[in-house]
């Protein structure tokens, strides 16, 4: 008897085993799936009703949606981070699952809104991450690691307690005692990994783009300005 498969037989094969379930969804599959909700509460709104008119080409949040984000005084805090750094020629930019929650909690909002006009409950963020990018501006030396003189010069200005340095990964860590914050302030960075499992070599990166590019989930690879100049622009590369 022939062990010939042939060609028809063999695409049914292939059907066949693409319509089997193989275990759970992977993380990635999940970053998929959540990018889509992200995208299907997008898209069941008017664009202008949640980005700002005046820039259709680059996404904006208002400013009045990123304050529904906040408490206050996280909110007062984000803002003065990003006016001190402008001030020290750096870009300042929120990244990660607060842009994520950001942006699905506009969507939810508006969508309430046009369902309800009982109040909005206020959301908070307990831990907030943020990035530094280096301008032709700059107010630090070359060789110095911007997010840690950012924090320092921050931390003096504002009477804050010293904050904690982790020049491995060009991080810092700014502490506000009277409202329980810290945030953890990182210059953009990308990651070069030798072998799998292996901790990454971290390389000081050119824009925010190259720092977003190292981040695991879809929906985690967002920044949202906190820079004066572009206050509430969303950039996902």
């Amino acid at each position: 008897m022939s062990s010939h498969v042939s060609r028809e037989e063999s695409e049914d094969l292939e059907r066949s085993s693409k319509k089997k379930k193989i275990g759970p969804p992977t993380i990635l599959q999940m970053g998929d799936d959540l990018q889509k909700i992200i995208n299907t509460q997008w898209m069941t709104l008017p664009r202008e009703s949640i980005f700002s008119k005046e820039d259709a080409k680059t996404p904006h949040l208002q400013q009045r949606e990123i304050q529904e984000g906040f408490t206050k005084p996280v909110y007062d805090v984000i803002l003065e981070l990003g006016q001190q750094a402008q001030k020290q020629g750096l870009l300042l930019y929120a990244v990660g699952g607060v842009v994520r929650d950001l942006l699905l909690k506009s969507a939810a909002i508006l969508t309430h809104e046009k369902k309800s006009s009982s109040p909005k409950q206020e959301m908070s963020f307990p831990d907030v991450d943020l990035v530094v990018v280096r301008t032709p501006n700059y107010q630090g030396e070359s060789s110095s690691i911007a997010s840690i003189f950012f924090v320092d010069k921050v931390a003096k200005d504002l009477k804050l307690p010293k904050p904690v340095h982790h020049q491995t990964f060009l991080t810092a860590t700014l502490s506000y005692p009277k409202l329980g914050l810290k945030i953890d302030i990182a210059e953009a960075r990308k990651e070069i990994y030798t072998h799998p499992s292996a901790l990454p070599t971290v390389e000081m990166a050119s824009s925010i783009h190259e720092d977003l590019l190292r981040r695991d989930f879809t929906v985690n690879s967002l920044a949202l300005s906190l820079s004066p100049s572009n206050l509430g622009e969303v950039v996902d590369p």
